[in-house]
């Protein structure tokens, strides 16, 4: 008896991990494409649309965000890659349209980009770990766009925003400073120009 009781205590004392929880869900298939910086990217397996998100294998997350990757048990870490950017796998993508129902494994992962726990849902299909993206991207001080009609995510890192607005601020001062020329006849006195256009597009963008 004292042996019995003292096996259910080691037995309790043991690390209890979760169990994964098979279910049916339906998901929507819409081709949808991914574009980082204005750069179509291969998303190599068909993105997967449930409840409104779109999901993605890690490793397809990793490649078009540019991460490096690693599992420990169901800790999932994702990090800002410094390591030159390794080769895709084979296009496995097959333009699917549609609704399907399908077979997958439900279980809690953690998640960790840049080593801050995020919220994220998850689902195992095919055996791949299937992630949202926005979660990832939001990490990363990504801007996501969705383009519903052209099934579209449309991703802006910050650098890229920056460099972005900065080339477009400078087709504003050139134009500026064409026009304040050409409207005071300011020819041989560009710097003038130059200082009135970049006065009034910092005043009113």
């Amino acid at each position: 008896m004292k042996r019995i009781i003292v096996f259910l205590v080691l037995l309790c004392m043991l690390p209890i991990t979760a169990m994964a929880k098979s279910e049916t869900i339906e998901v929507n298939y819409a081709n949808v494409k991914i574009s980082l910086d204005d750069e179509l990217k291969n998303t190599v397996y068909d993105p997967i649309i449930y409840n409104g998100s779109t999901y993605l294998p890690y490793q397809a997350i990793a490649y078009i965000f540019r991460l490096d990757y690693a599992i420990d048990n169901e800790a999932i870490c994702l990090t800002n890659k410094v390591s030159p950017q390794t080769t895709v796998r084979k296009d496995q993508t097959t333009e699917k349209y549609g609704v399907e129902r399908i077979a997958v494994e439900c279980k809690e992962y953690d998640v960790f980009v840049n080593d801050v726990a995020i919220e994220i849902e998850a689902f195992k299909y095919n055996g791949f770990l299937y992630l949202q993206i926005r979660p990832i991207a939001d990490a990363l001080d990504i801007e996501i766009e969705w383009d519903e009609e052209n099934s579209v995510i449309y991703a802006e890192t910050d650098l890229y925003k920056r460099s972005k607005e900065i080339a477009e601020r400078r087709i504003r001062i050139r134009e500026g400073t064409e026009y304040m020329q050409a409207l005071f006849g300011l020819h041989i006195f560009i710097p003038i120009s130059q200082f009135l256009a970049e006065f009034v597009i910092g005043c009113w963008g």
